[in-house]
């Protein structure tokens, strides 16, 4: 099962080009990622891009979009909301999970740890908000937001560990006007635009990022027929 879980509940509020990323805890504590999911479905002005608990991760807003998250910040930051656990073990576990989660996506953007701030970071330094989380609830639990950033910066993904890395992506051949998905072994050309934005939902809710898409080859310089050839000839 992939780390992230496609399931966007929400558009939320225009366009978004973030430079940090944001962290909070949802201050109701024993409340699921699917009870927010379900929540924000019919309160989309609380949702937020992702949201994880003890046992999953739910991809709920666009990454592109902006979310009402941290006052006068909002415009700066993609973010997850962690959901309050009741006892140390479901804490402990999702903590696990809200790591995995940063690191997946501060890996997309082409970010380091510096880029990922707590809800009271944003507070302190955008205002319009008075927001302190996560760091009470991490404090509840003798766990540091210090300690948060460091596991962010040093334990591996989930992705990291099972995913074998493949060669796919989707590629316009030869100047054609249709496109090719390659999934690593064989060619499949694409007849519908849905088709292209389903196959990216899969490889972004498993990679964490766009499928690369790119053109390959002209007319004059067919380079897709070669890599066609190239790909057959291995099957």
């Amino acid at each position: 099962m992939p780390l992230i879980i496609e399931d966007i509940v929400a558009s939320g509020h225009g366009p978004l080009s973030p430079i940090f990323f944001a962290v909070h805890s949802t201050a109701n504590p024993g409340a699921s990622a699917r009870n927010h999911a379900t929540y924000w479905k019919n309160n989309p002005d609380y949702a937020v891009h992702l949201v994880s608990d003890w046992n999953e991760a739910l991809h709920t807003v666009p990454y592109n979009a902006l979310c009402w998250q941290v006052g006068n910040g909002n415009s700066t930051c993609e973010g997850l909301e962690i959901c309050e656990a009741t006892n140390s073990a479901d804490f402990r576990k999702g903590i696990d999970i809200a790591v995995s989660v940063v690191q997946e996506r501060i890996k997309a953007h082409g970010w380091n740890v510096s880029s990922v701030k707590s809800h009271l970071w944003f507070s302190e330094n955008y205002g319009g908000s008075d927001h302190t989380d996560p760091i009470p609830y991490f404090t509840k639990w003798g766990y540091t937001w210090e300690q948060f950033l460091q596991e962010v910066g040093s334990q591996k993904t989930a992705t990291d560990e099972e995913t074998e890395e493949n060669m796919q992506c989707i590629y316009q051949p030869n100047g054609e006007s249709y496109l090719v998905y390659y999934d690593g072994s064989a060619i499949h050309p694409l007849s519908h635009p849905d088709e292209v934005e389903a196959i990216n939902m899969v490889y972004r809710a498993c990679n964490g990022k766009d499928i690369p898409r790119f053109r390959l080859g002209t007319k004059e310089a067919p380079w897709a027929n070669r890599f066609s050839a190239a790909v057959n000839r291995t099957q």
